[in-house]
């Protein structure tokens, strides 16, 4: 009988004993984004919400232009 092909998930691999290079740069990772704090990262937030809103406004101008053609 046939084995099943087993595909290991990055997970499943994250967490084999002794793969200690993906728990390094995990922990590196989130002391970096811990580091530059929560202002940092509300601010950031907040500009990828504007931004959403401005291309949404830009997609319905082009929307309204584009029927005003027809």
């Amino acid at each position: 009988m046939l084995e099943p092909i087993r595909i290991k998930t990055f997970e499943a691999r994250r967490l084999e004993k002794g793969n200690n290079k993906y728990q390094l740069w995990d922990f590196l990772i989130t002391a970096l984004a811990i580091s530059i704090g929560a202002s940092f990262w509300f601010d950031l937030s907040d500009e990828l919400i504007q931004l959403r809103e401005a291309v949404s406004q830009q997609a319905a101008k082009r929307e309204v232009i584009k029927n005003a053609k027809v």
